[in-house]
C-alpha cells in the first residue's frame, strides 16, 4: 500500500489513494455508476403562421432505453489518523460522464407514415440522446443517489484495506 505523500500534524498523514488502488483496481471504475433510463421523446416541427404566431406539429414519438454513467474524473484523497484509527475520504462530486442509447430499443410511433424516412434512425438517435441529457441534467435525485453510492463504495473499498479503522467521507 502506498504510504504517505506528505505528513501533516502529529500522527496524521495525508495519503494519495492512487497507488494503493491501482494495485487492486482503478478507483475511477469502482466509483462509476451505470443507471438504466427509459424515455419517450417527441419530434416536433415548428410551423410559422401568417399572423406571426407559431405552432408545433407532432411528427413522431420515440420510445427508447439507455444508460447514464455517473462518476468522478478526479481520484479521491484521504487522511489516515493512526491515533484515532479513523480515515477521512475526500470524495470529488459525481458528474455525469456519458449518455448511451440502446439503438435496438428505439421504437417509433408515427403520427403519419410520411415521416418514416431513410434518415429517421440517425435523427431519432440524436433526439433520444438530447432528450436523455435534458432529463438527467436536472435530475437532482439521481445525482444524490450517485453520491451515496460513491460514498458506500469508497467506504467498502477502504475498509477492506484498513479493517480496524472507522471510515468517514466528506
Amino acid at each position: 500500500i502506498y504510504e504517505a505523500v506528505e505528513k501533516k500534524k502529529s500522527n496524521k498523514i495525508n495519503y494519495s489513494s492512487e497507488a494503493s488502488i491501482n494495485q487492486i483496481k482503478d478507483i475511477d471504475e469502482l466509483l462509476m455508476m451505470h443507471y438504466p433510463y427509459k424515455g419517450i421523446a417527441k419530434r416536433v416541427q415548428t410551423i410559422e403562421k401568417r399572423n406571426g404566431k407559431s405552432e408545433e406539429k407532432l411528427l413522431y414519438k420515440v420510445t427508447y432505453k439507455g444508460w447514464v454513467t455517473i462518476g468522478t474524473k478526479e481520484k479521491p484523497s484521504f487522511e489516515v489518523n493512526n491515533e484515532t484509527k479513523t480515515i477521512l475520504i475526500h470524495l470529488p462530486e459525481p458528474q455525469i460522464l456519458d449518455y448511451k442509447v440502446d439503438f435496438d430499443s428505439i421504437d417509433y410511433i408515427f403520427e403519419k407514415g410520411k415521416y418514416e424516412t431513410e434518415t429517421i434512425s440517425a435523427d431519432s438517435y440524436k433526439l433520444c440522446i438530447e432528450h436523455m441529457k435534458e432529463r438527467i441534467d436536472c435530475d437532482t435525485t439521481l445525482k444524490m443517489r450517485a453520491r451515496r453510492n460513491t460514498e458506500n463504495t469508497a467506504k467498502s473499498f477502504y475498509s477492506s484495506i484498513y479493517p480496524n479503522y472507522k471510515i468517514f467521507c466528506d
